[in-house]
């Protein structure tokens, strides 16, 4: 049985175009069973690297985010609590950093219940937003989180 050079397709001998492809087959040379599998482990899939570097840039841009809410917390006891889920995702993330699957269902729970948070926290913000400057970029980190939480929550894994 030969296949194909440019698809790959499986051929019969009596064939002169491939049925995949198109191409002619004494255009392309046919090649053996034992070459198309060699060529195919050949060829790179960066897909599952690629979602993972993602997903860790995603994570990465969070927790930056969190940066401004870190240094300027001054008396807002709502934001220890988007903190303490901060810390959570941080220790859970470090955790699963070598993991194939980054967001697992542990953290999709804390997302979860951090949008809520940062939601209402947003909320009652929103009208300081241009108070002064440090009440703006509160209240901007706070959107920034809950969006990028947003992002993670329903793609997670799947970014790309």
């Amino acid at each position: 049985m030969a296949y194909c050079s440019k698809c790959g397709n499986k051929l019969k001998s009596t064939e002169k175009f491939c049925t995949s492809c198109g191409s002619k087959l004494n255009e392309s040379r046919k090649v053996s069973k034992k070459e198309q599998l060699t060529t195919k482990n050949v060829i790179p899939n960066n897909s599952v690297e690629n979602k993972k570097s993602n997903a860790k840039n995603l994570l990465i841009y969070y927790f930056l985010l969190n940066i401004p809410l870190y240094i300027l917390n001054i008396g807002f006891d709502e934001i220890i609590g988007v903190q303490i889920f901060s810390l959570v995702i941080f220790v859970t993330f470090l955790i699963r950093a070598k993991k194939e699957k980054l967001i697992n269902w542990f953290m999709k729970i804390i997302f979860v219940l951090q949008l809520i948070l940062v939601f209402s926290i947003f909320m009652t913000q929103s009208e300081y937003l241009f108070a002064n400057f440090f009440a703006s970029l509160i209240t901007l980190s706070l959107l920034g989180l809950f969006i990028i939480t947003l992002i993670l929550l329903f793609k997670g894994n799947k970014t790309q």
